[in-house]
C-alpha cells in the first residue's frame, strides 16, 4: 500500500524540479518589473496576477512531484507557525474593521488586504515545501538582483528623462515598477540589505564586487529620493549586523594566524 508519508529526513521526500527552481526564480525576478500596460489595471495587481499565476504551476509541479515519489517532506519551522497565523490576524481585522469586505479584498487585491497576504502566505508556504537546497536558494537571489537591477534603471530612466514608458501608465510622478513610492522604498531597501550581506559573506570576481557595490550606491541615492524612515532604520540594523560580523570574522582570523 502507498500511502503519502510526512518523513522528516530531507532525502524521504520529493525534491525540486529543475522547472520548480527556474519558476521561483522566474516569480523572483518578475514580482518587482512585471506589469500590465492597461491603465485600469493597477500596478500591484499585476504583481498579484503573475503570482497566482506561477504559484499555480508550483502548486501543479508540486503533486505531480508528490503522486511521483508517492512521499512528501512537512517543513515544520517557527516561521512556518508565522505564516500560518499572519491571514488569521487580518481576517480578524478586517472583518471588525469599520468596511469588511474592501479589507478583505479591496478594490484589486491591494498589499493591504486579507486577500494579499493570503495568497502571499499560501506562495511563502508553497516555496518552503519545495525544499530548495542552499545553492538554489542562491539563484534566486540572483534573479531577484536581476529584477532589482531592472528597476533602479528604470527609475533613473523616469528620474533624468522622463521615463520609458507611457504616461498613461505613471501618470504620477512616485508611481513605479513596484508600484507604490513606499514599496519602492522598502524593495530597495531590500536590495541595500542583500547587496550589503552578499558583500560580506560571499567571495566573489572583482567585476561583480565592483556591480554590487555600484547597486548598492544607486539603491541608496534613490531611498534618499524616497525618504520612507522605516526603511532607514531597518537598512541600519542590517549594516550594523554585518558590521559585527565582519569584526568577529576579523578577530576570529587574527587569532587563528596567532
Amino acid at each position: 500500500m502507498n500511502d503519502i508519508a510526512t518523513p522528516a529526513g530531507p532525502q524521504s521526500g520529493p525534491h525540486p524540479s529543475s522547472w520548480s527552481v527556474r519558476i521561483v526564480g522566474l516569480l523572483a525576478f518578475l514580482i518587482p518589473v512585471f506589469l500590465l500596460p492597461i491603465a485600469e489595471v493597477s500596478i500591484p495587481f499585476t504583481k498579484t496576477l503573475i503570482a497566482l499565476a506561477l504559484g499555480t504551476v508550483l502548486l501543479i509541479l508540486l503533486i505531480a512531484s508528490v503522486l511521483r515519489s508517492r512521499s512528501v517532506v512537512v517543513p515544520v519551522p517557527v516561521t512556518l507557525f508565522a505564516l500560518l497565523a499572519l491571514p488569521g490576524a487580518y481576517l480578524l481585522s478586517s472583518l471588525f474593521s469599520a468596511y469588511p469586505a474592501l479589507s478583505l479584498w479591496g478594490y484589486q487585491l491591494e498589499f493591504d488586504t486579507f486577500g494579499f497576504i493570503l495568497l502571499g502566505s499560501a506562495l511563502s508556504i508553497l516555496i518552503a515545501f519545495l525544499g530548495l537546497s542552499s545553492r538554489h536558494v542562491f539563484s534566486v537571489f540572483v534573479w531577484l538582483f536581476a529584477g532589482g537591477c531592472v528597476v533602479i534603471l528604470f527609475e533613473l530612466l523616469q528620474l533624468f528623462f522622463g521615463g520609458p514608458l507611457p504616461s498613461v501608465l505613471f501618470s504620477a510622478p512616485t508611481l513605479n515598477l513596484v508600484g507604490t513610492w513606499n514599496g519602492l522604498g522598502i524593495f530597495l531597501g531590500l536590495m541595500a540589505s542583500l547587496v550589503l550581506i552578499a558583500l560580506e559573506s560571499l567571495e566573489l570576481p572583482r567585476f561583480h564586487r565592483w556591480l554590487l557595490r555600484a547597486t548598492l550606491i544607486l539603491s541608496l541615492l534613490l531611498l534618499v529620493l524616497v525618504n520612507f524612515g522605516t526603511v532607514w532604520i531597518a537598512l541600519a540594523v542590517v549594516a550594523f549586523a554585518v558590521l559585527v560580523h565582519a569584526i568577529l570574522q576579523s578577530l576570529r582570523g587574527g587569532e587563528s594566524a596567532g
